[in-house]
């Protein structure tokens, strides 16, 4: 199985500029509540096409992300 991938992230919270949650820093309030979304721009999986396809993911961790469950909704 092979895979490549490139293209745009993006991210929203109810954190600062760049949520410190997402790179698995600990969290600047008790929560992290984040949009996460992914433009595809060029990529391939198993031999199967990506380009130009979207992404978007809601995220809940009610701590840091890293020690936490999180609630997700795709």
């Amino acid at each position: 199985m092979t895979s490549e991938i490139s293209g745009t992230y993006m991210e929203a919270s109810n954190r600062e500029a760049a949520c410190p949650c997402v790179v698995f820093s600990p969290p600047t309030e008790d929560s992290c509540t984040a949009v996460l979304g992914w433009h595809i721009g060029r990529g391939s999986f198993d031999g199967t096409k990506l380009d130009g396809l979207n992404m978007a993911m809601l995220v809940h961790a009610p701590g840091n992300m890293k020690d936490v469950g999180w609630t997700v909704s795709p």
